[in-house]
C-alpha cells in the first residue's frame, strides 16, 4: 500500500464515486491557482537555453540543445500556434499526503468529509496499450524541476533520433531535426504544460489525473497515419477503450460556478485494490457501520476504515 495517492472530498462525493464508480473531472480552468496554466511558449523557449542546465552532457546533446534553439526562435510563430489546444482539459487532484491537515481545511470539507486512499498501479490501467487516454503525474512547482523535466525530454529526443538513422548519416539527422523541431518541442512544451503551478502551492504535493481531449484526438490521427496490416482492429480498440471510460460525453455540474465535466467511468478497474483504504473526517458524523456495508454492497468489502488523527474542536 506504498503506492497511494489521496483524494480529499466531501461525504456526498464519495457516496456519488462509490454508487456510480466514477470520478467527476471539471474544466482545468477553475483550479485554485488563479495563475494555473500560466507556463507560456515564450519561457518555454526561455528554458531551452543551455546554459540554465548545470549537469554535464556530452558535446553532441550540447550543440543538440543549440541547434533546437536556433530554430524554435526562426520559428516561433509557427511554435506557438502548436502550443494551442484546441480543446479544455479536464483534471482531478490527488494528493502524496495523507490525513494532512490542510489538505482537510481546503478540500475535506472542513474535517466533515474523508480522505480516499487510490492505488496509483490500478489507476494507471485504465490507459490503453497503444497511447494514453489520461494522465496521472505529479505538479512541478520549482523552476529547476521544471528545467529538469524538460532537459530529460530533450535528450530522450536525441537518443530516439540517433536510434532510428544510422550515425554516420549527418545530414539525414540535421534534416530530421529541422523538419519536426516544431511539433517535438511542441509536444514537450503540451506534455508539462498542464503540470506546472506556482512554488506557494508545494506543500500540497500535488498528483493530477487529467483528461485531454485534443491529445487523445492526436493520438487517434496519429494511429490512423502509422498502422498497416489489421490496423482497423487496433483503431477500433482504441476507440472502444475511449467509450468505456465515458469521456465521449460532456455533463454540466455547479460547484460554485457552472462547469462542464467529463466523468472517467472506473468500472473497468473496480475492485477491492482500486480503493484499499478511506480515512473519515474527525468531525463527520457518519456511522463506520453504516458505511462499511455501504462499501460491501458495491464490491469494496475489503476496504479500511479509519478515523482521521487530526482531531478539532
Amino acid at each position: 500500500m506504498s503506492n497511494l495517492i489521496y483524494h480529499y472530498t466531501s461525504l456526498n462525493a464519495l457516496y456519488e464515486i462509490i454508487k456510480t464508480k466514477s470520478l467527476l473531472l471539471p474544466t482545468l480552468h477553475g483550479m485554485n491557482d488563479p495563475l494555473e496554466g500560466g507556463y507560456k511558449p515564450d519561457v518555454f523557449i526561455s528554458d531551452l537555453d543551455f546554459d540554465k542546465y548545470p549537469q554535464k552532457v556530452n558535446e553532441n546533446t550540447k550543440q543538440f540543445f543549440k541547434l533546437l534553439s536556433t530554430l524554435l526562435k526562426n520559428n516561433k510563430k509557427q511554435f506557438i500556434k502548436n502550443c494551442k489546444n484546441k480543446t479544455e482539459p479536464y483534471s482531478l487532484s490527488f494528493s502524496m499526503k495523507e490525513d494532512n491537515i490542510s489538505h482537510w481545511e481546503r478540500y475535506g470539507n472542513n474535517m466533515k468529509g474523508v480522505c480516499i486512499a487510490f492505488d496509483l498501479d490500478e489507476m494507471e490501467l485504465l490507459n490503453p496499450p497503444l497511447g494514453y487516454e489520461i494522465y496521472l503525474r505529479k505538479i512541478i512547482y520549482k523552476d529547476e524541476d521544471r528545467r529538469k523535466y524538460i532537459r530529460a525530454s530533450i535528450v530522450n529526443l536525441y537518443n530516439e533520433i540517433n536510434k532510428s538513422i544510422d550515425e554516420k548519416k549527418q545530414e539525414n539527422f540535421i534534416e530530421i531535426i529541422k523538419k519536426n523541431c516544431v511539433p517535438n518541442l511542441a509536444g514537450i512544451y503540451l506534455s508539462v504544460h498542464y503540470f506546472i503551478k506556482n512554488e506557494y502551492w508545494n506543500e500540497e504535493d500535488e498528483i493530477r489525473l487529467l483528461y485531454d481531449e485534443q491529445s487523445w484526438k492526436d493520438t487517434l490521427n496519429l494511429l490512423k497515419k502509422i498502422v498497416l496490416n489489421g490496423g482497423k482492429d487496433l483503431i477500433e480498440a482504441y476507440n472502444q477503450n475511449h467509450l468505456s471510460l465515458g469521456l465521449d460525453k460532456t455533463e454540466y455540474h455547479c460547484f460554485s460556478t457552472i462547469r462542464p465535466c467529463k466523468r472517467l467511468s472506473l468500472k473497468q478497474v473496480w475492485s477491492e485494490d482500486l480503493i484499499p483504504k478511506i480515512i473519515i473526517g474527525s468531525k463527520s458524523s457518519q456511522n463506520l457501520k453504516d458505511l462499511k456495508l455501504f462499501l460491501k454492497a458495491n464490491d469494496l468489502g475489503k476496504t479500511k476504515i479509519t478515523e482521521s488523527r487530526i482531531k478539532i474542536r
